[in-house]
């Protein structure tokens, strides 16, 4: 999957629909921290900590679960097993929800690269993601000055096809536009798709809040080794 090749990119990655069995594997590569991605929810290991992140722009939504809305269990219920809230992005949706669980609440943003975004800005561009909320990426694109004159919008995880690169291709031909996606899009487009630009993004934070959370729950792991 895409999320996978691209943790592969910053540290080595296990994919294990049994996570206690991709643990097993981890513990032979003599690893001493394990992250997670997506696992709030998973039962199956036991966590020093874990961090809930949540939209800033859309929070959880009507507050009902799949298929009614967009959680996968109860605000309470994952509160629970939460130590800290990051929210992503600009906005205020549902804030004060997460204020009356009383846990820790960071800010943090997406960045995008300074260099790309130079290249883009000024240009007229299609863009195209199969992300989450394709519109955030979009409105990424027009902040940094590029002018968007087309959108397409994609399911999460789209596996796009040739036919797929052949009709965005074909439209901005015609209209003179440059393509452009996420990192994570173009992680799934055909091996050929050199000429589709992307603009890539990283974490920023406001202070080291989340860093020292996370070292004082290694040291506290370390500290109770038998």
């Amino acid at each position: 999957g895409d999320e996978a090749l691209l943790l592969a990119a910053t540290a080595p990655t296990i994919c294990s629909a049994d996570r206690a069995a991709g643990l097993l594997l981890v513990a032979e590569t003599k690893a001493s921290v394990l992250i997670m991605d997506d696992g709030l929810q998973n039962p199956a290991l036991t966590k020093d900590i874990a961090i809930s992140v949540v939209d800033a722009g859309v929070g959880i939504g009507n507050g009902y679960c799949i298929p009614a809305g967009p959680l996968r269990a109860p605000i309470a219920a994952q509160m629970t097993h939460a130590d800290a809230v990051v929210l992503m992005g600009e906005g205020d949706a549902s804030t004060s929800v997460f204020e009356g669980f009383g846990k820790p609440i960071m800010r943090a943003t997406m960045q995008p690269d300074a260099n790309a975004a130079a290249a883009l800005a000024g240009k007229s561009v299609l863009a195209f993601a199969g992300i989450g909320r394709p519109e955030k990426f979009f409105e990424t694109i027009r902040n940094i000055g590029a002018d968007v004159r087309q959108t397409r919008a994609f399911p999460d995880h789209h596996p796009f096809t040739a036919d797929d690169l052949a009709a965005l291709r074909k439209m901005a031909t015609e209209q003179g536009l440059t393509l452009v996606t996420t990192t994570k899009d173009r992680v799934r487009l055909p091996a050929d798709a050199d000429d589709v630009q992307v603009l890539p993004a990283t974490l920023s934070l406001p202070d080291d809040t989340l860093l020292n959370a996370v070292q004082t729950a290694i040291a506290r792991k370390r500290n109770h080794r038998p």
